[in-house]
Parts: structure tokens; C-alpha cells; sequence
């Protein structure tokens, strides 16, 4: 089946290595060309050395996500580079356990600082390109979390309404906005990057947008009671 992703630029926030991974590979094997953005940790390097190594469809540009001023320099290098984006990939959810009681503000706010607010910032950045494209953004969302997880929670139901939103506000510049909504530690990651790329396709998903498509067995679903 042909997506119609071939010599489109995606770029891929790497938040958690084995989805951006699987998401990385799915593209690059419909003939796209991947940026990754990534910081470099012990739980990144070993992903990076591997896309690295593994063909020049991939290029790693080294970014801490957290600082917004280093998520707009990677979007100027990236269109320096290689002109416009066509597809973003937000994949920024972190597990840290921050809840009510047992939370911090500080916490919480480095918790909004972690997943949320890079969201925002490279969709923001790369608008620009992304409005010349014609493109779409995909944000991966992770519904089920353990109890207490209070910052997790503010920050993916704050990206799950940042989907509707920028759909609705980018209809008019024929931009389209989807999540994918996988449940934690139980949805495969490549089943994960096969919904991604689906909602990337401009061909077979092109009249999608705002949509939460929800991946994770119906522990994601929203009207379910946490198992």
C-alpha cells in the first residue's frame, strides 16, 4: 500500500526511543526522509548509534526538547537543511508519578515542561513550514497511567485538546491534527508507528483530522474504568 510519503520530510521528537524508533523505521520504509530531535542520555544514545548506522534516510539532530529555544534552532536547521517539513511527530510523554498529595509544584511544573510544553513549542516552530506544505501533525499520546499521576495526566489531556484545537484552527490552511492514543507499556510500539503513519499519509488519510485515535485494547478508551 502506498501512503504517499515518499522524499517527505518527517521529523520525529524522540521522547521515548523504542516508539520514535518503530515510528523512525515505518516512515522510512514508505520512502520518507526522518529527522529526529533527541537529547543525548544513556537511554537515547544506544537508539541513536542504531538509526545512525542504519541508513541515510535518518538524520539525528542532537536538541533538549525541554528548552524551547532549542526546539526552535533544530526547526531553523532542519528547514536550512532540508527546506520545509511535511509531517511532525510529537512523542513527549513521560511517567514520573508527580500526584496531588505526594506531588511538588516544582515537580508538576517540570512535568508540563517535559511532554507539554515541547509539543507546543515545535508545532509552533515549525508552522511556518508546515502551513507552504500542506502538511500534518501527529501527537502520540499515552491515555492509561498508574494511580497518583496527576502531572501526567494535566499533560496528556493538554495535548489531546491541543489536537482538536490546532485541527480546527489549521483546517483553513488545509493542515491536519491527530493523536494517536496508545495505553502505557501495553500497546506495541510498532502498532503505535503503524497508526502514526497512517495519520501521516496524505493519500489514505486525508480527510482525517482532530480525530484521537485510541490504540490500546480499550484501556485507553476514555469511558473505561481504569483496570
Amino acid at each position: 500500500m502506498d501512503l504517499g510519503l515518499k522524499d517527505k520530510l518527517i521529523v520525529v521528537a524522540a521522547g521515548e526511543p523504542g516508539i520514535a524508533a518503530e515510528v523512525a523505521h515505518a516512515c522510512v520504509r514508505e520512502g520518507a526522509h526522518v529527522v529526529i530531535l533527541s537529547r543525548s542520555s544513556e537511554e537515547v544514545q544506544p537508539f541513536m548509534r542504531a538509526v545512525e548506522d542504519s541508513c541515510t534516510e535518518y538524520t539525528l539532530i542532537e536538541a533538549d526538547l525541554q528548552d524551547t529555544e532549542q526546539c526552535m534552532s533544530a526547526i531553523e536547521e532542519i528547514r536550512e537543511r532540508f527546506g520545509d517539513l511535511y509531517g511532525l511527530v510529537n512523542n513527549g510523554a513521560v511517567m514520573n508519578g508527580v500526584g496531588l498529595e505526594e506531588g511538588d509544584i516544582e515537580s508538576f511544573t517540570q512535568s508540563l515542561n517535559t511532554s507539554l510544553v515541547p509539543c507546543y513549542a515545535l508545532a509552533h516552530y515549525a508552522l511556518a513550514g508546515l502551513k507552504r506544505t500542506q502538511g500534518t501533525i501527529v501527537n502520540i499520546i499515552s491515555r492509561a497511567a498508574p494511580e497518583k499521576t496527576s502531572a501526567h495526566a494535566a499533560s496528556n489531556r493538554g495535548q489531546l485538546g491541543l489536537t482538536r484545537e490546532w485541527a480546527a484552527e489549521l483546517l483553513p490552511h488545509n493542515i491536519r491534527v491527530n493523536a494517536v492514543v496508545p495505553a502505557a507499556a501495553m500497546t506495541p510500539a510498532s502498532e503505535i508507528a503503524a497508526a502514526a503513519v497512517f495519520l501521516l499519509s496524505p493519500t489514505r488519510s486525508a480527510h482525517t483530522t482532530g480525530q484521537h485515535v485510541m490504540a490500546g485494547a480499550g484501556k485507553a478508551h476514555p469511558g473505561r474504568a481504569r483496570a
